[in-house]
């Protein structure tokens, strides 16, 4: 393939590629990192095109660098826009205009417009290798798109750097001719398979996110549960949960007070749990606890914990001020066992604890009677 053909296949390429990402851009309006990764390689692009047509002078190639850099700094904020970072910083703005200040301030003390263009090139690399690291610096893993990504753009660097030293240093003007586009060719396409892979695999996530949380709360649902629990193979405590008198609260202050209660609770439970455990809404007013503690005894602290955080102050909506109390029931999962076995244990705890007053804790253990805290035997009175 002669030069011509190749720089004019690059620049299609790019085109190709950069005009993909903003056509899915058109489907998905809230993606605004692909507005920016499609116009950059739309740039790179018509600069491949003019390529083959490329000015000497060191001004001109100045010119044609910073041009470049537009590319670099929309490419970057792609990615910035994919992390969800807003506004972009002001340090990131006037990037394109670096390699001409340094062409022209380096020409003009100096007067060798040679080492201008050097510095120029050097300035521009700079540029996409701090580009490259931070599309790296603390999200990258060893597999997948977004390490694909961060790859191809050191490639980026890379490809553009190490033929123009050629032909700079060493004169070798051909082989740095037909290595430049042959390399921007390979990465282009890379690059674009791989940001629109980050995308859908973030979209896919989410999607698993929303399907597997219970939309009211927030917290996990059933499948949810299941899911995370799935690999789980030690023993851990169920502390099974349900609001006590829950249908005379939604009769007395509405379905509105009575989904803020059921918001409230979980806001106070899983602040109870921390990180060693997992928050579940089984249906209704019920709620499962999964403890990383393997005992009886923790789960029972637990659940006392999470009555206490419950009862401890109303919940304000509009004027009323809802009290609310719950109970619970402990069981513990075997090794191996199936969650929901273990489930139906804490379940025939809870309604122990129900049928003895509410307000309580029972734990279920396998042979034996169960055990019952007493967590307050007065219920509090509602007040409207």
């Amino acid at each position: 393939m002669d030069l011509f053909t190749l720089n004019v296949t690059v620049a299609l390429v790019n085109l190709t590629c950069g005009l993909m990402c903003l056509t899915i851009w058109l489907n998905q309006r809230q993606e605004r990192c692909l507005v920016f990764w499609g116009g950059g390689m739309m740039i790179y692009g018509a600069l491949a095109a003019w390529y083959r047509y490329r000015p000497a002078d060191a001004i001109e190639m100045a010119v044609g660098y910073s041009l470049l850099e537009i590319a670099v700094v929309l490419i970057w904020l792609g990615f910035r826009a994919f992390d969800g970072h807003g506004s972009p910083p002001k340090w990131l703005l006037p990037l394109p205009m670096a390699p001409i200040a340094a062409c022209l301030t380096v020409g003009v003390l100096s007067h060798n417009w040679e080492w201008a263009n050097k510095v120029t090139l050097v300035v521009h690399c700079m540029i996409v290798i701090a580009q490259a690291t931070d599309v790296v610096r603390g999200r990258l893993q060893r597999i997948g798109p977004r390490a694909l990504a961060a790859y191809s753009v050191y490639a980026m660097a890379l490809s553009t750097m190490a033929p123009a030293l050629l032909q700079i240093w060493l004169g070798d003007g051909n082989t740095a001719q037909n290595l430049i586009p042959l390399a921007d060719l390979a990465v282009t396409i890379v690059f674009t398979m791989s940001v629109i892979a980050m995308v859908g695999e973030r979209d896919f996530r989410q999607l698993m996110r929303v399907a597997r949380s219970d939309p009211l709360t927030g917290v996990l649902n059933r499948a949810g549960l299941s899911a995370a629990v799935a690999e789980c193979l030690s023993d851990s405590a169920l502390v099974l949960f349900d609001l006590d008198h829950f249908k005379a609260i939604n009769d007395t202050y509405g379905h509105d007070s009575g989904d803020a209660v059921l918001r409230q609770f979980t806001q106070r439970a899983a602040a109870s749990i921390g990180g060693a455990g997992l928050l579940a809404r089984m249906g209704g007013e019920e709620f499962l606890v999964v403890s990383q503690d393997a005992s009886l005894e923790q789960g029972r602290r637990l659940a006392e914990m999470i009555c206490s955080a419950a009862k401890q102050a109303p919940v304000h909506v509009g004027s009323n001020s809802i009290p609310f109390t719950v109970s619970a029931g402990v069981a513990l999962r075997r090794r191996n066992e199936e969650l929901f076995d273990a489930v139906r244990r804490a379940d025939q705890a809870l309604y122990q604890a129900k049928a003895d007053g509410r307000n309580r804790v029972v734990i279920c253990e396998d042979d034996c009677p169960p055990v019952v805290s007493l967590v307050e035997l007065k219920q509090p009175r509602r007040s409207r």
